[in-house]
């Protein structure tokens, strides 16, 4: 092989490889200046709903038969089943971090317990629904 040739490749590979970082590191710069945008203006509910339940049935895990979200007013709510505790926190934690959305009521409950909000529920079930985050509810900044 001639050696002209190997360090002409090398040459143009680390050049290549110089122009990538230079880009990388631009894009790095160009995304922690403009940082995170808020809000989109004027998204209306049903965007916003296709928006959420992107985020929360992106998993391959994610309970997508089991959960139903409505959106009125950017006022998200979630009803279903869950499968623990953990997952209605982790569900509701998600839908908080998305922007457009000022209020989560959080409806779920775990199998074989009756609905938070249902009439025929025990009071003391509704009542502790209400105060365990069940139903819990978050005021956004507009």
């Amino acid at each position: 092989m001639n050696v002209s040739k190997l360090v002409e490749g090398s040459a143009r590979s680390g050049f290549r490889l110089a122009r990538w970082g230079a880009s990388f590191a631009q894009g790095q710069v160009q995304r922690v200046v403009r940082g995170r945008s808020g809000p989109k203006p004027d998204m209306d509910d049903a965007t916003l709903k296709a928006k959420v339940e992107t985020e929360l049935f992106r998993p391959a895990d994610a309970p997508k038969g089991d959960v139903d979200v409505s959106v009125f007013n950017a006022v998200v709510q979630l009803r279903g089943t869950a499968k623990n505790r953990e997952q209605v926190r982790g569900l509701e934690d998600r839908v908080r971090k998305i922007p457009e959305v000022r209020v989560v009521e959080n409806l779920l409950h775990l199998p074989k317990t009756p609905a938070p909000t249902r009439t025929d529920s025990p009071p003391t079930v509704r009542n502790r629904a209400a105060r365990s985050g069940g139903a819990s509810q978050r005021e956004g900044a507009s």
